[in-house]
């Protein structure tokens, strides 16, 4: 059954795939991809996302990286390369701070 709405609440309860089309392309079809790791910063919009950050990777070694948004560094996981230019789309629930 293909179930249309625009209601996100709604489409996680209820489906097993979710798509996203926007300006008649498909961007998302993962819900994990969608709602924790979205493609670009449109999608991540679309869900929600408050915080985004635009960013430079300036070290990686074995999944981890680090990435400096000006004068902040965050330590992430991921396969990215050094100097890669990243978005780093961020749910206040998701931010831990530490000194």
């Amino acid at each position: 059954m293909l179930h249309t709405t625009h209601d996100q609440t709604e489409a996680r309860i209820m489906a097993d795939r979710i798509a996203i089309i926007m300006d008649g392309k498909l961007c998302s079809r993962v819900p994990e991809e969608i709602f924790e790791k979205p493609i670009d910063s449109q999608v991540a919009s679309f869900v929600g996302f408050e915080n985004v950050l635009n960013g430079k990777v300036i070290s990686a070694d074995r999944g981890l990286i680090r990435i400096e948004f000006g004068e902040i560094i965050i330590d992430a996981s991921g396969d990215i390369e050094v100097r890669s230019q990243v978005h780093a789309f961020l749910r206040p629930e998701n931010i831990v701070l530490r000194t």
